[in-house]
């Protein structure tokens, strides 16, 4: 044994190991005693000392140190951190040093201290505007004084606002010395405000009676203020006009936050420029029988957005075919500032009954007849109201051949275009067969074309048309497709008559058919040899089908294999046959099956042949196997273990071979046997290894054995553990056995502790250790973890006191605790918020419940809210309420702040005005006849006043009364409706005593009546004014009307006396007609009957070459051609004045031309149905087309509704686009030149040398 420092030494044990005869062998132990534990040290208790106070060790305390191996050395070092002034932290380390070095190190703090306050003088208090400067560099700047140092100034402000900016400002001054020692006084500034704000009006604005009048839509006025936000208000006075238009001058104020206002005024003026809305009656058709006035037809009704409404009518009418007439009648609605609206009503005056008609019998004739009115008749019509133009029209529907049916349909028309129309059946038919040539018989190979293309094709012929040649066959096969072919000709006309012959076809076949084999093929011996499996020859013919046979010629070769020779042959239905041949090789290539015995496992001792572990078997599908094996040894991991690879074989007649292998493997399983040392518990200063805790021991029956160790530590507290030290004996072949040795280390030292020192803090103080220090802990054997626990006592609010105590715990559980006092106190006054100042109106409640409650919040506790009022009265029921709020807290703590709570009257009384009226201009205006307003107000009496606007209305006697009535309140609040009584003047002027008017007359032209003398008279006026006019409107070709009107007004109405006089003239009526040209001479008058006044004049419209002796011409002479011609009878009495013209047609000897040809016939002729001269390229013309090229001339005649002439042409241009006529009006039967109106109007068009009847019809004219 060797000793070291303190106890330690260094201790050599040798061990001794003898056997039963005395052998022995000896080893050595090495045993260190160490010391590595440090002392323990107590340091003397933390301290706070005045800053004069002695700090050395002699003062405050000297550590004490122990050591369980020896003696220990005490000593100490300081390290210094300044804080203000004097003071400063002392943080004095103690540390105790053993014999052998280690050593243990604590903490002592000394804190010096300084409290003493500094001394603070602040500046006067000052009142200001609150435009100034309220710094302290304007209103003065606070000085200190400390005795242990220097002195910072510092201010803070409490700012209690009133009125706008104005305010009350307690600044707080806080002299503070070095180490936050501080005193506190208050200097008082008030900001006060007088200057009142400026106003900007929104512009001037003229608005319509509809629009918004508020000031939201016309614009707000703005404010400015110095010292604070402005207050805009605004009231309006209001003088009415016409209707709901009015001028408002709106007067706004603005006043600032203190009381201080100025006013400006906004001027708007309210008009209404727009027309009412009218509603007209819906257009109405009525019979002409019908009443035509509004009373009858609806009235129209209009309204207006800015008041009454007055409907007003007018017609202007335009006459059609008889009494049928359109009547156009205007309403217009005018509102009180004469804006007007107007609309039309139409009145269709119409005739719907249409005419009746005749048409000729039906009948059937040859296609070679004439299919035209003039052989198979003309229909004829009649009319209750009119005269009639008879139409025809044919629909052609072809058949066979030149055969046809045609429905020719007759239309009679009157004059106001009411039509009947009915239909004569036309049958055009043909009877006759055609004649046929067929081919002659033929003989062709079964190949050939069997067509009538390649055999021949028949013809024919017909007498009525065209022919058209079917066939059909009838076939009688043979062998294959060979056959007799019976082929029948069939000729048929186009009516279905029909002629038929035969032609023989015989097919014939000599070709035999083509063969393809299957290709040649090598197959396995156990493969299918059939042809269904090798493939199937085919054949085709191109005369029928095929049929095939085959037959087999076979060579054997070894086994089972061989070669086919496969004849296939194909045979045609006629017997016609073709053979080729198809070769099989059959073969022998698959290798036999083999089974091995399955993989062993066998000790090392055991036998190794197939007789003990098994002898593979084999199969072939084409013969015997033969089975060989081999071995390949692969030594294993051991010396007794290894695998045998056996490979067996399997061969077949063939040669073919299939291998597969068995695997033995031979082993060595068996684990050696393991002792283990005991277990053991130690210190965790001890040896931990298995030289000082024992070694484990092992055998093994197979060979050598290896020991080793491995450690699984669980750590427990501080540096103590478990160990489990596995022992592992491994033999030669790596069989293992394994056990444990658990060795235990512990430990059972408790730790030392320092706490914090004991401190005084705020509620709103942070309590926790990390703001109040955190005690501190070491440990020998390990880290040590430091735990706290506080015990409350509660004061006022918030406030405390907290016993905390800290324990240090080592990470074995071993402890020490000790106790630092933390005080927490309240010196700080609550927060508290006021409702905001309110305006209520004096019926309100005043109560805090309504005009809201002060809240209040404190950082260290609840708080109590209570109030006082001061009110000050004024007008009535209004004050001005100062409500002091004050917030209390739970230790005393109080806070107040003020709510201004002004009461005032600010409703406008109500007011109910008398009704509207309308009164006549004679009536009393006053309000003791038309009514008084009244009033009433929730805060006090109302006086009533008045004022009336006029406004003249649309004539004298009219005009409006807009009364304005006002209440007005004690207060001063006004509400202000209006009453408007509408004078009015409704009656229309009359017919004067003693004058009456025949309103229709009926006469002949000859007995027109002169215009008669009438005076009027009007209740309401003292002259009229009389409007005087005449029409003339022609009815028809015999009668026309004269409309005489007086319009007569007083200036507010006016009535319409009308006289209608129907006037009768002559009535002609002019029948057209067809004469020979050797008739002899011809007089116009034998055309006309009815009314005829001889003494007229006899005029040449249209047509070349004769001379017209008054009423007389002879169509013999010299120059007359077959043509048209038009004369006309002229009557030029002024009121009975008329003219009609006769259309006469000369032709030769009356002959029947031939019938034109199919492209000239009466279906080719196109005649327009409308005629638009508008330039758009469409329809301008009226044309006459679709035979241009027929060689013909047209004779044109266009009449209007009444039958009048309005345009002839004898020499019309034929074309599409060409015509001549496109709404002209040269020769108008009422003289009037130009365009003619839109309508329907009826032409005859005659085409001369046609053979052609003349084609009538409607046509109509579109010129707008």
């Amino acid at each position: 044994m060797t000793t070291a420092c303190g106890n330690t030494k260094t201790i050599i044990r040798t061990w001794t190991a003898t056997d039963e005869c005395g052998n022995s062998t000896s080893a050595d132990q090495k045993i260190t005693v160490i010391d590595t534990t440090p002392p323990t040290i107590t340091v003397p208790a933390d301290v706070t000392i005045e800053c004069t106070a002695d700090e050395s060790s002699a003062s405050n305390g000297v550590a004490t140190g122990a050591d369980t191996c020896g003696t220990v050395t005490i000593t100490e070092s300081d390290v210094v951190t300044t804080a203000c002034g004097n003071t400063k932290t002392i943080i004095r380390t103690w540390t105790a040093t053993d014999e052998c070095g280690n050593s243990t190190s604590a903490d002592q703090k000394i804190t010096v201290i300084d409290t003493t306050p500094p001394t603070i003088t602040v500046p006067a208090d000052v009142t200001i505007e609150c435009t100034a400067d309220e710094s302290s560099a304007s209103n003065g700047v606070a000085t200190g004084a400390d005795t242990c140092g220097t002195v910072t100034i510092t201010e803070s402000d409490v700012v209690t606002t009133t009125c706008g900016n104005t305010k009350t400002i307690i600044r707080t001054w806080t002299a503070t010395d070095e180490c936050g020692n501080s005193t506190s006084a208050d200097q008082k500034i008030t900001v006060i405000d007088t200057t009142p704000p400026t106003i900007t009006v929104p512009a001037d604005v003229t608005i319509e009676c509809t629009a918004d009048e508020s000031s939201a839509s016309n614009g707000v006025a703005t404010g400015a203020d110095t010292c604070g936000t402005v207050t805009i208000t605004e009231s309006d006075v209001v003088t009415t006009t016409c209707g709901n238009t009015k001028t408002i001058i709106r007067t706004w104020t603005a006043t600032d936050e203190c009381g201080n206002s100025t006013s400006a005024d906004q001027k708007i003026t309210v008009i209404d420029t727009t027309p009412p809305t009218i509603t007209v009656p819906a257009d109405v058709t009525i019979e002409c029988t019908a009443d035509e006035s509004s009373a009858s037809n609806g009235v129209a009704t209009g309204t207006d957005t800015c008041g009454t409404v007055i409907i007003t009518e007018s017609d202007v009418v335009t006459t059609t075919c008889g009494n049928t007439k359109t009547i156009i009648r205007t309403w217009t609605a005018t509102d009180e500032c004469g804006n007007s609206t107007s609309a039309d009503q139409k009145i269709t005056v119409i005739d719907t009954t249409p005419p009746t008609i005749t048409v000729p019998a039906d009948v059937t004739i040859e296609c070679t007849a004439d299919e035209s009115s003039a052989s198979n008749g003309v229909a004829t019509g009649t009319d209750t109201c009119g005269t009639v133009i008879i139409t025809e029209s044919d629909v052609v529907t072809t058949t066979c051949g030149n055969t046809k049916t045609i429905i020719r349909t007759w239309t009679a028309t009157d004059e106001c275009g009411n039509s009947t129309s009915a239909d004569q059946k036309i049958t055009v038919i043909d009877t006759t067969p055609p004649t046929i040539t067929v081919p002659a018989d033929v003989t062709i190979e079964c190949t050939a074309d069997e067509s009538s293309a390649s055999n021949g094709v028949a013809t024919g012929a017909d007498t009525c048309g065209t022919v058209t040649i079917t066939e059909s066959d009838v076939v009688t096969t043979a062998c294959g497709n060979t056959k007799t072919i019976i082929r029948t000709w069939t000729a048929t006309d186009e009516c279905g008559n029909s002629t038929s012959a035969d032609q023989k076809i015989t097919v014939i076949d000599t070709t035999p058919p083509t063969i393809t084999v299957p290709a040649d093929v090598t197959i396995e011996c156990t493969a299918d040899e059939s042809s269904a499996s090798n493939g199937v020859a085919t054949g085709t013919d191109t005369c029928g089908t095929v049929i095939i046979t085959e037959s087999d010629v076979v060579t054997t070769t070894c086994g089972n294999t061989k070669t086919i020779i496969r004849t296939w042959t194909a045979t045609d239905e006629c017997g016609n046959s073709t053979s080729a041949d198809q070769k099989i090789t059959v073969i022998d290539t698959t290798p036999p099956t083999i089974t091995v015995p399955a993989d062993v496992t066998i000790e090392c001792t055991a036998d190794e042949s197939s007789a003990s572990n098994g002898v593979a078997t084999g199969a072939d599908t084409c013969g015997t196997v033969t089975i060989t094996k081999s071995d390949v040894v692969t030594q294993g991991d051991c010396t007794n273990s290894y695998i045998i690879t056996r490979t067996w074989t399997a061969t077949d007649e063939c040669g073919n071979t299939t291998s597969a292998d068995q695997k033995i493997t031979v082993i060595d399983t068996t684990p050696p046997t393991i002792t283990v040392p005991a277990d053991v518990t130690i210190e965790c200063t001890a040896d931990e290894s298995s030289a000082s805790n024992g070694v484990a021991t092992g055998t093994d029956t197979c060979g050598t054995v290896i020991i080793t160790e491995s450690d699984v530590v669980t750590t427990t507290c501080g540096n103590t553990k478990t160990i489990i030290r596995t022992w592992t004996a491994t033999d030669e072949c790596g069989n293992s056995t394994s056990a444990d040795q658990k060795i235990t280390v512990i430990d059972t030292t408790p730790p030392t502790i320092t706490v914090p020192a004991d401190v005084t803090i705020e509620c709103t103080a942070d309590e926790s250790s990390a703001s109040n220090g955190v005690a501190t802990g070491a440990d020998t054997c390990g880290t040590v973890t430091i735990t706290e626990s506080d015990v409350v006592t509660t004061a006022c609010g918030n406030t405390k006191t907290i016993i905390r105590t800290w324990t240090a715990t080592d990470e074995c559980g071993n402890s020490t605790s000790a106790d630092q006092k933390i005080t927490v106190i309240d010196t700080t006054p609550p927060t508290i918020t006021v409702p905001a100042d309110v305006t209520i109106e004096c019926t309100a409640d005043e109560s805090s419940a309504s005009n809201g409650v002060a809240t209040g919040t404190d950082t260290c506790g609840t708080v109590i809210i209570t109030e006082s009022d001061v009110v000050t009265t004024t007008c009535g029921n209004t004050k001005t309420i100062i409500r002091t709020w004050t917030a209390t807290d739970e230790c005393g703590n109080s806070t107040s702040a003020d709510q201004k709570i002004t009461v005032i009257d600010t409703t406008p009384p109500t007011i109910t005005v008398p009704a509207d009226v309308t009164i006549e201009c004679t009536a009393d205006e006053s309000s003791a006849s038309n009514g008084v307003a009244t009033g009433a107000d929730t805060c006090g009496t109302v006086t009533i006043t008045k004022s009336d606007v006029v406004t003249q209305g649309d004539c004298t006697n009219s005009y409006i009364i807009t009364r304005t009535w006002t209440a007005t309140d004690e207060c001063g609040n006004t509400t202000s409706a209006d009453q408007i009584i509408t004078v009015q003047d409704t009656t229309a002027p009359t017919l004067a005593d003693g004058f009456n008017l025949n309103e229709n007359i009926s006469v002949t032209c000859q007995n027109i009546p002169e215009k008669p003398t009438l005076e009027f008279k009007d209740n309401c006026a003292a002259d009229v004014t009389v409007d005087y006019t005449t029409e003339t409107i022609q009815s028809n070709e015999s009668s026309y009307q004269i409309i005489r009107t007086w319009t007569v007004s007083d200036g507010c109405n006016d009535a319409v006396f009308t006289q209608v006089i129907n006037v009768q003239t002559n009535t002609i009526t002019v029948t057209d007609g067809d004469r020979c040209i050797d008739d002899g001479p011809i007089n116009l008058f034998d055309f006309l009957s009815g009314e005829v006044d001889i003494n007229g004049t006899w005029s040449i419209v249209s047509g070349d070459g004769l001379t017209l002796e008054g009423s007389v011409f002879d169509p013999a002479n010299g120059g007359v051609g077959l043509e048209t011609y038009t004369f006309r009878y002229t009557i030029a009495d002024g009121a009975c004045a008329t003219s009609v013209d006769v259309d006469v047609y000369i032709n030769e000897n009356c002959l029947v031309l031939p019938a034109p040809q199919p492209d000239c016939s009466r279906e080719s002729v196109e005649i327009s149905k409308a005629v638009t001269p508008n330039g758009d390229m469409y329809n301008e013309t009226f044309d006459i087309k679709g035979i241009e090229f027929c060689g013909f001339e047209a004779d044109v005649k266009i009449f209007n509704r009444w039958g009048a002439l309005i345009y002839e042409s004898t020499n019309y241009t034929i074309g599409e686009g060409q015509g001549d006529w496109d709404g002209a009006a040269p020769k108008s039967s009422i003289g009037n030149a130009g365009k003619v109106p839109s309508g329907t109007y009826y032409y005859i068009v005659i085409l001369k040398n046609s053979g052609l009847a003349p084609f009538t019809g409607p046509v109509y004219l579109g010129t707008k």
